[in-house]
């Protein structure tokens, strides 16, 4: 747009906007009177309404004219829809002036059907409002209202069928009509469906859509399947059809009915396989499931049609009721399975339990258990034979070892030795497989080792263990460790002495016992001269033991000259064999001495008596001895008179016969000869000796003891008649040498002869004399006729006189006897009758008819059953005398109980016959014989007993068969007579009525009559039968029968039996089968499990059959339940209506009593009753049952638990730190009942509980868990893994925990058995649950105790003459460390410490510069632990070695202390805890370090010494200069590297004062040299100088700190040797001669002109003579008071006077090559020095790994120990370094 064009467009406007402004004054000004304004309300962007529904518009008329005015408010007609509503309200409307009105506009929609409704049809209705003063000028306003129809909806669903019945699974379809019937528009209708419990169901609506107009219907199919798990029954679904709107929603509902399908599902809960124990019960748990689709219920049964014998299955519940779908119940415990106690192991037995729909039967599903026997170990050990043997060190006995097996399967069962002695035994076979009940054997062979102690019961453990590893038996056997018995017997000190006899000597004798036991040893004393000697008894000694003893020697009188030993023997008292001995020579000095022995003897008058004479040389040597003989008795003869004994040897002795006859005639009394013995050997000493001994043989005369016995001849034969005495005179001449008694007797006479009587028995005859004795003679009447001899004798009174020849005399008589014997035997009854019971007496006369008495003899024969007797047995009659006897024949009683069948049958016989006999006595083939007979007569008898009953109870009224109303009683007839007999019979009516029928009968049918003949003794049954009528009355009846012996003649024999006709009886007996039932309920246990059944037999001892009801009498305690059955299984309960029992019959209750499961221990007596159902007190019977409640006592003791360590047994203090501990624990049930899987558990934890976080989390680790009960974190090693261990009543068992690797600490260990955290009392119900718990006796102290029992250094520091090291040499302390304690430590420190010249307790470092070393240490070992130090330079003493010290001692931080210790250094202050035990941690105890009796201490310090000073010219004149060469060595302990400031000051007493400083290092024993300048002073005053050189080592803190005692020479600090000084320095004048340059030859010397040569010649020998003494003083002069070390170097140099002082060594420059590496070092060094030292330098500089190599020069190796010089080295010579390893 051009600018023009917008000017002309802004102008414009502007025009017409001052126009229009224009207008409107104008307008206002000229406005209506009346005027308005309407406005309706209007909705954004419509209004909107359901057909019918009224629509409201608020109307507003403002007045905007001048005046009030009245507005008529009316609808356009032709604006209202087809079927609408419209008005206005008011239809008038006043306004006041500036004031606004409404009124409302109403407009009522039409109805659905409409076409004007229809949804989302526009509406629209006009209005006006018209001033009523339109004619003033009012004004009409005409207005509009819009609307929009809503779209309503509304169906109806109608189903064609509403209910159908479908099966699970199965489809159905429903057709259901949709109507349109409140929509205002077509509808899209979503088809849909809601149930609860249908979301797996398939339904579908089929089509799921309908398009439906205004009041128009379709249809569609709902298709319903319901799942295979649809639950049975009604189920209603809603269908639902949804309007388009979404909102809108119409149902209606249909009703499916599904069938019931019965399913169930049985799942195991637990295992279905178990063990089971024999005898023991076991339980299986299931859980069963509703499968099908409605509630049911479930029956089980168990199938027992299979069940092993013994073997007993049973449910504890058999139905379940009412299961929901899909719900389940979990049985617990509901099958139970009893094995049999002799099930054998491994055994199988399955079980199946059937359950099944209650439904339908045919629905069910089954539960299998399988039982497995579960394997009872038990190994059983025995020792056939002793287990008691004896044997001595390195013997073997054998032992044999009997191995069960016990438990009821096969087992592995291995044998080991266990105990401290288990290393002596050694078993052939260790493992044995063998089947249940079996046996085997094996051989233990046992060995005591060598040494070991006698002593009896030493113990070795046999351990059998089955092969559960658990499961273990043990069995002792004894070995008695014999004595061995071994005795040395030895000579302590000198065992050869000399004495004389008389004398004492004493010996020393040592005595060991080298056995194994203590022993006594019997001391005693042996060989020729044992006698000198005494010695104690016995020596008591312990094994191994030596004591001393003294042998006391006292020689004897009569000792001979010579050696003699005694043997002392050592013997055991206990083993005689075992012995030795020990030998002294006691040596005898030679002596004389004779002794004669010679004993009297008695001798005969005219006999001739030999002696033995013993001549004894009792001196010390052989000698000969003279005997002479002298005064003996007049006319008595000795031979020899005299004689020599030769060589008699000292102490021994000759025997001599000397005869001595005694004269005829001699008197009794005692004679004398002396006798003389003399030494010849004593008599030939110089001067001679005498020895002799005189001795008197004393002789005894006996007195002649001589009889003569004799008689007539006609008197030596002597006729006798029987019982007529005889004498015969007897002559007794004494015929000796003095009166004589002679005793009289008879020494040979015939048999019972005993009339024979001397007049007298003893004659006394005077010498010379004679006496008569007179012999009387009575014969025995019994004598037979014949010749008899007797021999009568006579002796003298003397001792020996029975036995001598002439004392004793005999005479023989003859007694010729002639005589007859016989006997005559006569009686008048030879023949009596008698009935049994009865004597039959028989007299008999016996006449003598033989000549003189006789002993007659009477026996009885044929008498075979002893019933005849006689009055004696014999008699004596004299020749025709008669005597009588009786003959008693007794026949026995015949009753047949007290009678034999021998004599029962005798006693049937006619007769009974024997033999009397009567012999002589005096001759036995005369005798005479008598026949006697007792005749037996016949007795009669009859004995009826009653068999069974006596009395009978019939029921007549009852019984209509007269058959049944018969009752019978039975009688045993016996013929008590010794005949045969007819025994009458008849019944006697007594009280019986008439009507009845009686008889008897032979046969127990009641037929064949009794015909009355019954034989001797026999018997026979025979019956009475009754038969009462129907009718007969109630009561008692008797039946009286008589059996009549002897054909009804004698006395009959009465039985009466009795029948009692009763009415019907009611009885009962109930008999418990045991009435005591045991058990032991158990925790939570079932009915069945807690319940024990009794049997009662109930017997119907009534007269009907009845019906029986059981009945509970007592009041129960607390959760006990009585329950009766019929059988024993509980299938078959028993009716509360009773059952019935048939008459006589038995029938079996069985009764089921349930206990709570904490039932107190003891008795409970349950009383039930059984009554009949009339309740008749005679059929009612009353029981007791006994539960005895018996409950298991588990008991664990603390002596019960042991350890075992490392395999063996042991204790406490035996446990060391990484040892493999096992805890045995032995749980005892000393309760009344079996424990059944108890659960026990082994554990240990600390003795401090854990307070940290850390400690927690340590111990959680290790796989420690916290346990309430303690308060603590426990370790379990057994039950952790569910273990649990059966223990019968009254046993124990063993339980062995896991392997405990056990750490270093303090342990309690515990085990506890039945522990449930959740229960105080356990499991397992106890009366005392106080004592299942237990804890080791011990707490085990796992705590390391640190020690140092010994200290040392290297060798060659240690001693007197111990060297120091130098500087960085390393010194080993080796330091002895000992842990005895139980804990292994790990890390622990060793720390040396040492003091110096200016600190104490300076911690030292080893060679890795570190200040401790650190080293481990198991429990109870002991090792060497070496810290290295490098020496430093200082003055080192009181070195001390510490283990494990105070962490703050030794500056470890706390946090390293704890946690590289033990954790308790909180507590100790240490790294590990000793438990207190520290005092032995540090080394010396006490005092300085010592080694080889010395302290160890160390000066590692150099000391510097002025070795020799060098001048040059030698002997230099004043004013010439002089080059001074000092040697500066280091005599020291150790190296000098360069520190500080070290200078040799030289002064030269005349103020010069010069200075070298060092600057090199100077090794030990190194040197190095110092160069003066100096010019020699002229002093006009002095002839003399003091030459000095002193060493400045520094002062104050710069000082050089040197060796104080190394230099041997000198005492004092390190300074003492540090000044040379040369005194009497003589200044020489300059000579007159010109320099001499050379002294080769004289021709070559430069003389100063005008000299002759004579001169030179002679000032140069004069100065010659003068230079060797002034060399020798000048070489006093030139040494210091301290190198006298110097001196032999030094005089070698000074040996000749031409000979110039030796150069110092000049350093030569060598370039070292190392072959390993290549690498070189220039290096400048002496060329004194050693080529090894240079080696050794450079293995610490350059630096080689090792010192083994060879120096080559030119490739040629040089001598190691050569001076380099010596070795060929020059300057700026190379070498070679080539390495031998």
């Amino acid at each position: 747009m051009s600018l023009n064009l917008k000017n002309w467009f802004a102008n414009t406007l502007a025009l017409a906007l001052i126009c229009f402004g224009f207008l409107l004054i104008s307008g206002v000004a000229s406005a209506d009177a009346y005027n308005h304004k309407m406005t309706v309300s209007t909705c954004d962007p419509a209004c909107y309404g359901d057909p019918e529904e009224t629509l409201q518009y608020t109307i507003s008329v403002e007045n905007t004219g001048d005046n009030d005015d009245t507005y008529d408010m009316t609808i356009i007609n032709s604006t209202i829809p087809t079927g609408y509503t419209v008005f206005v309200i008011p239809t008038e409307l006043s306004v006041d002036e500036d004031d606004t009105g409404t009124a409302t506009l109403y407009v009522k929609l039409a109805n659905r059907t409409t076409s004007t409704a229809g949804g989302g049809e526009l509406g629209q209705v006009s209005f006006k409002s018209k001033s009523q003063n339109f004619d003033s000028g009012g004004k009409s306003k005409t207005a509009a209202a819009n609307w929009e129809v809503n779209s309503i909806y509304g169906n109806t669903l109608t189903p064609s069928v509403g209910e159908k019945t479908v099966n699970p699974n199965e489809n159905v379809k429903f057709e259901v009509a949709v109507k349109n019937t409140g929509g205002n528009t077509q509808d899209g209708v979503i088809l849909s469906y809601s149930a609860n419990g249908i979301d797996d169901w398939d339904i579908i609506a089929q089509p799921s859509t309908l398009d439906i107009d205004i009041d128009a219907t379709q249809y569609f199919n709902l298709s319903v399947t319901p799942d295979i798990e649809a639950v049975a029954g009604l189920k209603s679904i809603s269908v639902l059809a949804t309007s388009e709107d979404g909102t809108t929603i119409a149902s209606t509902s249909v009703t499916i009915t599904v069938n019931q399908l019965p399913a169930l599902q049985v799942d195991k809960v637990g295992s279905s396989s178990k063990d089971v124990e024999a005898g023991k019960r076991v339980y299986y748990s299931l859980e069963v499931t509703n499968k099908g689709n409605a509630v049911d219920t479930f029956n089980l049964e168990v199938d027992t049609s299979s069940l092993p014998e013994g073997w007993d299955a049973s449910l504890d519940q058999d139905k379940i009721s009412n299961l929901g779908v899909d719900d389940n119940i979990t049985l617990t415990d509901v099958l139970v399975v009893k094995a049999p106690d002799d099930a054998a192991a491994d055994v199988e037995t399955q079980i199946i339990v059937t359950i099944s729909s209650d439904y339908n039967s045919s629905v069910n599903s089954t539960y299998t258990s399988r039982t497995t026997v579960l394997q009872n170990y038990e190994p059983k050990l025995a020792i056939d034979g002793s287990d008691t043997q004896s044997a001595k060190p390195e013997e073997q006995v054998n032992f044999t070892i009997k191995i069960t097996n016990d438990g009821n399967g096969e087992d592995d069962i291995s044998l080991s030795l266990i105990g401290g002695n288990s290393s002596w035994g050694q078993l052939g076979d260790s493992t044995f497989t063998l089947a249940a009940g079996a046996n085997d054997t094996t051989t233990l062979r046992v060995t005591p080792p060598k040494d070991t102690e006698a002593e009896n019961g030493y113990t070795l453990i046999i351990k059998a263990t089955s092969e559960d590893d658990t499961t273990s038996t043990t069995r002792n056997i004894f070995i008695n460790v014999l004595q061995i018995y071994e005795v040395s017997v030895q000579v302590s000190g000198d065992s050869s002495k000399k004495g004389d006899p008389g004398d004492e000597l004493s010996f020393e004798m040592t005595i060991k016992n080298k056995g194994n036991g203590e022993d006594t040893v019997s001391l005693s004393l042996e060989g020729a001269k044992s006698s000198w000697g005494s010695i104690v008894d016995e020596v008591e000694l312990t094994s191994g033991e030596t004591k001393t003893v003294n042998l006391t020697v006292n020689i004897d009188d009569d000792a001979t000259v010579g050696d003699n030993d005694i043997i002392v023997n050592g013997t055991s008292e206990d083993n005689p064999s075992a012995y030795d001995t020990g030998t002294v020579k006691v040596s005898v000095n030679k002596q004389f001495k004779v002794d004669v022995v010679v004993s009297s003897k008695s001798g005969d008058p005219g006999s001739t008596i030999q002696y033995d004479v013993r001549i004894q040389n009792e001196g010390t040597g052989n000698d000969t001895f003279t005997v002479n003989i002298d005064d003996y008795p007049t006319g008595w003869s000795v031979d020899p008179v005299s004689f020599q004994v030769e060589e008699v040897p000292a102490g021994g002795e000759k025997v001599v016969s000397l005869n001595v006859s005694i004269r005829s005639g001699e008197d009794n009394k005692a004679f004398t000869i002396n006798l003389t013995a003399s030494s010849d050997e004593a008599q030939k000493e110089n001067p001679p000796k005498y020895a002799n001994k005189t001795v008197s043989i004393i002789t005894i005369v006996n007195q002649e003891y001589w009889i003569d016995l004799s008689v007539d001849d006609d008197d030596r034969t002597v006729e006798a008649t029987v019982g007529v005495p005889v004498s015969v005179t007897i002559d007794i001449e004494n015929l000796g040498t003095g009166d004589d008694i002679i005793a009289m007797s008879i020494v040979d006479k015939p048999d019972g002869w005993t009339g024979l009587d001397f007049s007298k028995s003893f004659v006394n005859v005077a010498e010379s004399a004679t006496e008569q004795v007179t012999l009387s003679i009575t014969v025995p009447e019994s004598t037979a006729k014949g010749d008899y001899a007797l021999s009568i004798r006579g002796v003298s009174d003397c001792v020996d006189c029975a036995t001598g020849d002439k004392s004793v005399d005999l005479v023989n008589l003859t007694v010729e006897v002639d005589l007859s014997r016989g006997v005559e035997i006569s009686t008048d009854v030879t023949e009596i009758e008698k009935l049994p019971g009865t004597t039959a007496t028989f007299t008999i006369d016996v006449k003598n008819i033989g000549d003189g008495a006789d002993n007659l003899l009477v026996s009885i024969l044929d008498d075979d059953l002893g019933w005849a007797n006689s009055n004696v047995t014999s008699l004596t009659l004299n020749k025709e005398q008669t005597g009588s006897v009786t003959i008693n024949v007794t026949l026995p009683e015949y009753v047949l109980a007290n009678l034999s069948n021998q004599e029962r049958n005798a006693l049937q016989q006619n007769s009974y016959s024997i033999t009397v006999k009567v012999k002589s006595g005096g001759d036995l083939s005369k005798s005479d014989t008598a026949q006697l007979q007792v005749d037996i007569g016949q007795i009669f008898g009859a004995k009826v007993e009653i068999v069974g009953l006596e009395s009978i109870t019939s029921y007549p009224s009852t019984e209509t068969d007269a058959e049944e109303r018969t009752e019978k009683f039975t009688f045993k007839l016996t013929n008590t007579g010794n005949g045969q007999d007819s025994v009458n019979v008849e019944t006697i009516a007594t009280t019986y009525p008439d009507e009845w029928t009686v008889e008897i009968f032979q046969s127990p049918s009641c037929s064949s009559s009794f015909s009355g003949t019954i034989g001797a003794g026999q018997s026979k049954y025979l019956y009475l039968c009754v038969e009462p009528d129907q009718d007969s009355d109630i009561g008692n009846y008797s039946v009286l029968t008589e059996f009549s012996p002897n054909d009804g003649i004698d006395p009959a024999v009465q039985v009466t039996v009795n029948l009692e006709v009763a009415s019907p009886r009611r009885e009962l007996e109930a008999t418990v089968i045991d009435s005591i039932k045991e058990i032991h309920p158990e925790y939570e246990g079932s009915t069945t499990q807690n319940s024990v059944k009794f049997k009662v037999k109930l017997d119907n001892t009534g007269s009907n059959d009845d019906i029986f009801i059981p009945e509970i009498e007592s009041t129960l305690e607390d959760g006990w339940t009585v329950t009766f059955f019929q059988d024993s299984s509980k299938t078959q309960s028993w009716p509360n209506s009773g059952v019935t029992i048939e008459e006589g019959e038995l029938d079996d209750l069985w009764v089921f009593i349930s206990v709570d499961d904490e039932a107190e221990v003891g008795n409970e007596t349950v009383r039930i009753s059984v009554k009949n159902e009339e309740d008749d007190p005679k059929a009612r019977q009353e029981v007791d049952l006994t539960v005895v409640i018996q409950r298991p006592e588990i008991v664990i003791k603390q002596s019960n638990i042991r350890i075992e360590i490392d395999g063996v047994f042991g204790n406490a203090s035996q446990v060391k730190d990484g040892d493999t501990v096992v805890i045995y624990v032995d749980v005892e049930n000393t309760g009344a009942a079996d424990a059944d899987d108890v659960n026990v558990e082994i554990y240990y934890y600390p003795k401090k509980a854990p307070t940290t976080q850390q400690e927690i989390d340590e111990l959680l680790i290790a796989g420690f868990d916290f346990d309430d009960s303690k308060n603590t974190y426990i370790y379990q090693l057994y039950g952790s893994s569910g273990r649990s261990a059966t223990i019968k009543e009254g046993k124990s068992k063993e339980l062995v925990s896991d392997d405990w690797l056990i750490k270093g600490g303090e342990w309690y260990v515990e085990a506890r058995a039945d522990f449930d955290k959740n229960n105080d009392n356990g499991e397992i119900l106890e009366e005392n649950e106080n004592n299942n718990d237990a804890r080791y006796s011990e707490l085990l102290r796992v705590k390391p105790d640190l020690q140092i029992t010994a200290m040392r250094v290297d060798s060659k520091y240690a001693g007197t003459s111990g060297t120091t090291p130098n500087v960085d040499d390393t010194v080993t302390f080796t330091v002895t460390v000992t842990n005895a304690g139980a804990a292994d430590v790990s890390d622990a420190r060793l720390y040396i410490t040492a003091d110096t010249s200016s600190e104490s307790n300076v911690m030292l470092k080893d060679r890795t510069n570190q200040e401790y070393i650190s080293f481990n240490l198991d429990a109870g070992e002991t090792k060497e632990e070496r810290f290295r130090w490098k020496a430093q330079l200082e003055e080192w003493t009181a070195f001390t070695a510490e283990i494990n010290p105070v962490c703050d001692d030794v500056e470890i931080n706390s946090f390293t202390c704890e946690d590289e210790g033990d954790g308790f250094s909180e507590e100790t202050g240490r790294m590990f805890d000793e438990l207190g035990r520290y005092s032995d941690n540090v080394w010396p105890r006490s005092g300085l370090f010592e080694q080889s009796g010395a302290s160890v201490e160390f000066s590692v310090l150099p000391d510097f010494k002025i070795k020799k000073v060098v001048m040059d010219p030698s002997t230099p004149q004043v004013g010439e200069d002089v080059k001074i060469t000092v040697t500066l060595q280091n005599i020291g302990n150790a190296d000098w590297e360069l520190s500080g400031t070290l200078q040799v000051i030289f002064e030269d007493s005349t103020g010069t004062e010069l200075k070298s400083v060092v600057g090199e290092a100077i090794s030990k024993d190194d040197s190095i040299e110092l160069s003066f300048s100096w010019t020699v002073p002229e002093k006009d005053n002095k002839d003399f100088l003091t030459l000095t050189w002193t060493i400045d080592a520094g002062t104050g803190n710069y000082e050089i700190q040197q060796c104080n005692d190394c230099d041997t020479e000198n005492s004092g600090d390190g300074t003492d040797n540090d000044e040379y000084v040369i005194e009497d320095f003589e200044l020489q004048l300059q000579a007159v001669l010109g320099e001499i340059e050379f002294i080769n030859t004289l021709t070559e010397r430069e003389l100063v002109k005008g000299v002759p040569l004579l001169i030179p010649f002679l000032v140069l020998v004069a100065i010659v003579a003068l230079a060797i003494p002034y060399a020798l003083v000048r070489r006093r002069r030139g040494r210091s008071p301290s190198s006298s070390s110097d001196s032999d170097e030094e005089g070698d140099e000074g040996g000749s006077e031409d000979e110039p002082a030796a150069a110092p060594p000049s350093k030569i420059s060598v370039a070292i090559v190392s072959t390993l590496d290549g690498k070189t070092a220039n290096v400048k060094v002496p060329s004194n020095m050693p080529v090894n030292k240079l080696l050794q330098n450079c293995v610490g500089k350059f630096p080689l790994p090792h010192a083994n190599f060879a120096v080559m020069l030119n490739g040629v190796a040089v001598d190691n120990n050569l001076t380099l010089a010596d070795a060929g080295l020059t300057d700026k010579c190379q070498v070679d370094l080539v390495p031998l390893e």
